[in-house]
């Protein structure tokens, strides 16, 4: 589905609102992150939804994102936000092929940033607690330990913050 928005403005509208989709991007790609030169590849630079139309996205500026129009047509319909994820993963893979190994979970997390911090944990009866002093967060979580009484093995669950994922 093609955007109303779009199709109403004027080439010199079009282009300052590229400008605008790029400083809020740094420059850069929404998908693959990759720079965006508006004098080099001024004639292969796409805007486009960010959430489809077709799955509730707004048709206006702050659901827009500049893309290189290779990058765009690469995802197909697919949520820019999905597209970004899995062009970085292409990136891992093309950095670890040298390797002729497959992308595992650590070089996903160092990618996004994780494992940088150790995990500290306190069990108290039946409860499992933690804090994340490395991302600023200095609340104590608790969360109750479980049991699989056929396998005997104990395990709680919890929302970690990628700093604290290690592999």
């Amino acid at each position: 589905m093609g955007s109303i928005y779009l199709s109403k403005l004027t080439p010199e509208a079009r282009q300052e609102l590229v400008k605008d989709l790029l400083v809020s991007q740094s420059g850069n790609c929404f998908i693959c992150g990759r720079e965006i030169d508006l004098a080099l590849q001024v004639d292969h630079i796409d805007i486009d939804h960010v959430e489809p139309l077709k799955i509730g996205g707004k048709d206006g500026p702050d659901n827009f994102a500049a893309t290189h129009d290779s990058c765009n047509r690469a995802k197909q319909a697919s949520d820019l936000r999905v597209a970004r994820v899995l062009a970085r993963f292409d990136r891992i893979a093309e950095c670890i092929e040298r390797d002729n190994r497959p992308p595992n979970l650590g070089d996903v997390l160092s990618e996004f940033g994780g494992a940088k911090h150790e995990i500290s944990i306190r069990i108290d009866n039946n409860l499992f607690k933690t804090t994340f002093p490395g991302v600023q967060d200095n609340d104590i979580v608790t969360a109750p330990i479980q049991e699989d009484e056929i396998a005997g093995f104990r395990y709680t669950f919890l929302n970690l913050p990628i700093e604290y994922l290690h592999h």
